[in-house]
């Protein structure tokens, strides 16, 4: 899997040096992009009641014009270890508060956040004098569709309730529903291609609500509606992918 991640990379970039016969330094072009970033969030709202910080994997693909908006399409990948809802292991929990298994046991449960989102984005770069015209404030917004659960584990098996997919799912939180987000921060593309990144303040909120048909630990369906907030710093790489211009070759 890491050598084809690799040689994606690889051909990406040569694709896009292939093309790179553009000047960016005097002047905003169009060109296609291609973002993968990081960022670490913090939850606010309802999701802070459910989970600690997460981290957040991001990718998208969107295209600049000459006058530097940008409109695209994004995703991103949610995980974390940080789960503070655990109330669905209370009717296997002792007056301890520790779950046991069918030998009267510790058993070994871990918790995990699991989620994703999808977005549709518009963008625009404002130059600010001190690099080239394609590079400067960025500030976008976005709006999509955003999903979460709590991933459980039981290491050696020890709760059967919680090993059967059709019972895990009357435990896992299932929560999904619309969303906004909005972004500000810099982006940079080199004069030279090579060194191209994004950085920023990014705010998700989620317009979400319980989903599954029944709870087990609460004897009942849910209809819980939240306001999931996410809020963190994203840090990013950027290939573009440059138009070719037939009379000139500029690589500076």
């Amino acid at each position: 899997m890491v050598k084809k991640l690799l040689f994606v990379a690889v051909f990406l970039l040569s694709v896009s040096m292939a093309k790179s016969q553009v000047s960016i330094k005097d002047s905003a072009v169009f060109t296609s992009l291609i973002d993968v970033s990081y960022a670490l969030q913090f939850p606010g709202g309802d999701m802070a009641d459910r989970f600690g910080y997460n981290n957040n994997i991001g990718g998208g693909f969107s295209v600049k014009l000459k006058s530097n908006w940008e409109f695209g399409l994004g995703g991103s990948l949610l995980f974390g270890r940080q789960v503070k809802d655990d109330r669905m292991l209370e009717p296997f929990t002792d007056d301890q508060g520790i779950v046991l298994g069918l030998s009267g046991l510790p058993a070994d449960v871990f918790l995990y956040e699991r989620g994703f989102t999808v977005q549709a984005k518009v963008g625009k770069v404002i130059p600010l004098g001190f690099s080239n015209p394609n590079s400067g404030l960025l500030i976008k917004v976005g709006g999509g569709f955003m999903q979460h659960k709590i991933r459980i584990e039981d290491e050696y098996a020890d709760i059967p309730m919680l090993n059967y997919k059709d019972n895990k799912v009357g435990f896992d939180r299932l929560t999904f529903g619309a969303m906004t987000s909005q972004f500000i921060g810099y982006r940079y593309l080199s004069n030279r291609r090579l060194v191209n990144f994004f950085f920023g303040f990014e705010f998700m909120q989620g317009f979400t609500k319980a989903r599954r048909d029944y709870q087990y630990d609460i004897g009942r369906p849910s209809d819980e509606t939240r306001l999931d907030l996410l809020y963190g710093i994203r840090l990013g790489w950027t290939l573009p992918l440059y138009q070719k211009q037939p009379d000139e070759y500029y690589f500076r």
